[in-house]
């Protein structure tokens, strides 16, 4: 007789091996990195390696902003620049978020005790508070 296939979804007999766990609803299913870290561990991992990263953008993010509004008559080379470097750190922002979000076991929790850096994506000219949080850590 032939042996049932538990990745099939055939069921063990007597004596089978048990069969393999479901995926969860919402498509996320076992991992296959062989790692035992949680996405928590992960997302807590990532952040205090781009703590320091996330400061030197800020401060970036703060000069270049300031220097477009206190100079108005600055030379077009340079305003293009500092605009396009706004939107570059805007961007590595929007990403840094957007990873430690998916990296969160609880999505719901991880928005509501980041207020400051959902707000720094949303409106980039608060990521001056982001800098306050992170030196205060």
């Amino acid at each position: 007789a032939r042996r049932p296939r538990p990745d099939r979804g055939e069921a063990g007999g007597a004596g089978g091996s048990p069969p393999l766990r479901q995926r969860p609803p919402g498509g996320q299913g076992l991992r296959s990195s062989g790692t035992d870290m949680s996405d928590d561990a992960r997302r807590k991992r990532r952040e205090a390696a781009t703590v320091w990263p996330g400061i030197l953008a800020s401060v970036a993010f703060l000069i270049a902003y300031s220097w477009t509004v206190l100079d108005p008559s600055m030379p077009e080379g340079l305003y293009r620049l500092l605009i396009g470097l706004l939107a570059l750190i805007w961007v590595a922002f929007l990403v840094d978020y957007i990873v430690r979000l998916r990296l969160a076991a609880d999505k719901g929790d991880f928005v509501r005790h980041n207020v400051v850096d959902l707000l720094s994506v949303l409106i980039p000219v608060a990521r001056p508070f982001r800098l306050i949080v992170d030196l205060f850590r």
